[in-house]
């Protein structure tokens, strides 16, 4: 019942009322024309402009100054959002930003008008409420333009951590014993590496699994190893990684590739450092 009698009460203030004109002080941004169309409630005015949205919603705000407006714009994900109460009609002002420039839409409605009780209400109590509601406005563009802000603050990458020292450990040997010859290089991918090669005798599984074992037991985790079922004269692989920080990050990885020639195994360990 309540919501009819809004509906009746509306359809007579506006039928009641002249059609809304938008404010004498209200212009398009400078060098714009605006296309512009009315009804007997409603007058809207668009248009286009290669200015930047920041330098509109600027022109507004001197515009707003001028008619001693509030001035609260809102973000509501698309643009900007200008509302205003002048007495000439509601207003509503939307700035969305373009590949080259602004699209402004402006909208003058006729204002809304107020259901009354058995008793009109005090003027200080209209005052009031108005003032509530353009408050509440306001708070609601503050907290959006709160929400908005962390887009706008710079995101610098983390500084990363330096790389490993490549340097030939210890522990990493010759599966028969016998000493090595360390060089260095860098491969295709500009990474620099430790390398030696030498023959053994023993069996290709044998090596394998040796150097598998010897990676895991000295924190490199093997993230790499040839089938057992790999044909008998094929090379084989096994291949770990050590961070000494955080992963994902710089690391260093030790492969052992065992190649059959004749009745042995040519083996070649190498010490890749990776970013």
């Amino acid at each position: 019942m309540k919501a009819l009698l809004a509906s009746l009460l509306f359809a007579q203030s506006a039928l009641a009322q002249a059609p809304p004109g938008l404010p004498a002080w209200l212009v398009p941004y400078p060098g714009a024309s605006a296309d512009r169309r009315a009804s007997a409630v409603l007058v809207e005015s668009a248009y286009r402009t290669p200015a930047a949205p920041s330098d509109v919603v600027a022109h507004y705000e001197k515009l707003f100054a001028a008619a001693g407006l509030p001035f609260h714009p809102s973000l509501d994900g698309i643009g900007t959002v200008l509302r205003a109460a002048p007495p000439e009609c509601d207003l509503l002002i939307q700035i969305r930003g373009q590949e080259a420039g602004s699209l402004v839409r402006v909208s003058c409605s006729v204002k809304t008008p107020e259901l009354t009780e058995s008793r009109p209400r005090p003027a200080a109590r209209i005052q009031q409420d108005s003032q509530n509601v353009r408050d509440a406005r306001w708070e609601a563009g503050r907290q959006g333009n709160q929400r908005m802000e962390k887009f706008d603050r710079p995101v610098y990458p983390s500084a990363k951590p330096p790389l490993p020292p490549l340097a030939w450990p210890d522990w990493l040997v010759s599966c028969d014993g016998a000493p090595l010859q360390i060089g260095k290089g860098v491969d295709q991918f500009k990474l620099s590496y430790l390398k030696t090669t030498f023959t053994s005798m023993q069996d290709r599984a044998t090596i394998q699994a040796f150097y598998a074992g010897l990676l895991n037991a000295n924190g490199y985790a093997v993230e790499f190893q040839s089938s057992r079922i790999t044909p008998a004269g094929a090379r084989v692989q096994v291949q770990g990684t050590y961070y000494p920080g955080e992963k994902p990050g710089p690391r260093l990885t030790i492969r052992a590739e065992i190649t059959p020639v004749d009745v042995t195994q040519q083996v070649e360990l190498r010490i890749t450092r990776r970013p």
